[in-house]
């Protein structure tokens, strides 16, 4: 992925990609349509800093010397079904959650939770992978990716906030288009928005971050050419037991998540990103000490 790329999907999901943030400026800064390059703070970018701007928008050359990088976009970032283009051949849609199972994705999509029935759709196909393991085909897609990853506890997503990313609205910002809105002159206080339905269902069902894990686990795989998936927790253990939301690993969602690929065992490790092959053995054993709580995260 190049770094336009590297920003733009890190500016969506709210995950660093890599990207490192400054405690004074932002990584990365979006003008909404219809925002000037002269709204922008004072001191909120710096040399590395991209700014993705409205195709036609006036950019000076201080200010292009000042930052890494200004990205003209064709569209929307924000607009829910919208998709914003950049260059011939990069398009990223942005589509909510209800909405996009019944969608053939074709490219690179943002899936955001905005409203009830996005987090009751959510949160019946979590239920349902727990008793079946069956996963929404479209949500284990390498191509999607869950907007505001840090809504939902997202181990990736631990640096999210206003030094990684920012939308910039007229004379507000925010962080992404679920953010809080803040004065221009106070853009480091904005953070996603407590009201949000999803704040209040993971309260009741905290386990839900371990099916956005385990989300995450079956995409790697997927983008390796996997066919066939199944997750520890989902449907299966590799002990043999029924799976419970009750359970450690559902718990504490850094713990190893275990899989069968293809009929081999392997194991992802959520906090680094990685995966590692391994015998029936030695993952069912593994499994016994995430189950008791034994196995570090």
């Amino acid at each position: 992925m190049n770094k336009q790329k590297t920003h733009l999907m890190s500016w969506m999901t709210g995950r660093s990609y890599g990207l490192t943030s400054s405690q004074h400026t932002t990584r990365t800064l979006v003008l909404e349509n219809g925002t000037g390059i002269d709204q922008c703070p004072e001191g909120l970018l710096d040399a590395e800093s991209v700014v993705y701007v409205p195709i036609g928008t006036d950019v000076p050359e201080s200010f292009a010397a000042h930052v890494k990088d200004v990205v003209p976009y064709d569209g929307s970032m924000t607009e829910l079904g919208g998709e914003a283009g950049i260059g011939p051949d990069f398009f990223l849609q942005t589509q909510s959650y209800s909405v996009a199972g019944f969608l053939v994705l074709l490219g690179p999509t943002a899936v955001r939770l905005d409203d009830d029935e996005d987090v009751d759709a959510f949160t019946e196909d979590a239920r349902s992978a727990v008793e079946s393991g069956e996963f929404p085909d479209f949500l284990t897609n390498p191509i999607v990716q869950l907007a505001d990853a840090a809504r939902f506890s997202d181990p990736l997503a631990v640096d999210d906030g206003p030094a990684l990313r920012l939308l910039l609205d007229g004379d507000s910002v925010r962080l992404g288009p679920n953010g809080v809105r803040a004065e221009s002159t106070d853009w480091t206080r904005t953070r996603l928005s407590p009201t949000h339905p999803l704040t209040g269902q993971l309260e009741t069902d905290p386990w839900l971050t371990r099916y956005v894990v385990a989300v995450q686990a079956i995409q790697q795989v997927t983008a390796r050419g996997a066919a066939d998936v199944e997750v520890s927790g989902f449907g299966m253990r590799f002990g043999g037991q029924e799976p419970a939301t009750t359970d450690a690993d559902f718990e504490k969602p850094l713990l190893p998540v275990l899989l069968r690929v293809d009929g081999d065992p392997q194991v992802y490790l959520p906090a680094e990103g990685r995966l590692l092959r391994g015998d029936h053995d030695a993952v069912t054993r593994l499994e016994a000490s995430v189950l008791t709580g034994e196995a570090a995260a």
